[in-house]
């Protein structure tokens, strides 16, 4: 696996740190890096020889600490949007009264129960979407 944070103690020649930023920036943008990309860049033939293993080594890291970044700070904002809307959900026992009250029996709702939540959240999911309800505000 790769190391997301090298060793500080292996110094980096400038050349093939500038050469692994271009690397990075080249990735992001193509998804792939060609030698042809590193010579547009400005970077010779012998320059990739030399500096081209360093270079990849610290694009890839770059690169793994930015994935890494961000899935956690994805994860940690899902988490906070879920502790804030869990309070606009409905509550499962205000749902089974409702069903209760409607004359469902308690086994009706046990069997219907997982199909129900299913097409609750389909129904969500079809939801007007924020973008389009900021749209029309």
């Amino acid at each position: 696996m790769l190391d997301p944070d090298p060793p500080a103690a292996d110094p980096i020649h400038p050349r093939a740190l500038a050469m692994g930023e271009a690397c990075h920036a080249i990735r992001a943008e193509k998804g792939v890096v060609l030698d042809t990309d590193l010579l547009d860049e400005g970077f010779t033939r012998a320059e990739m020889v030399e500096h081209g293993s360093a270079a990849r080594r610290y694009a890839d890291a770059r690169w793994l600490r930015d994935l890494l970044s961000a899935r956690d700070d994805r994860q940690a904002r899902l988490a906070q949007a879920l502790r804030l809307c869990n309070g606009l959900l409905p509550e499962a026992r205000r749902i089974h009264l409702q069903l209760r009250q409607a004359g469902f029996s308690n086994a009706e709702i046990a069997d219907l129960w997982g199909d129900l939540i299913a097409g609750m959240q389909t129904a969500l999911n079809r939801a007007i979407a924020p973008a389009k309800v900021e749209a029309r505000a």
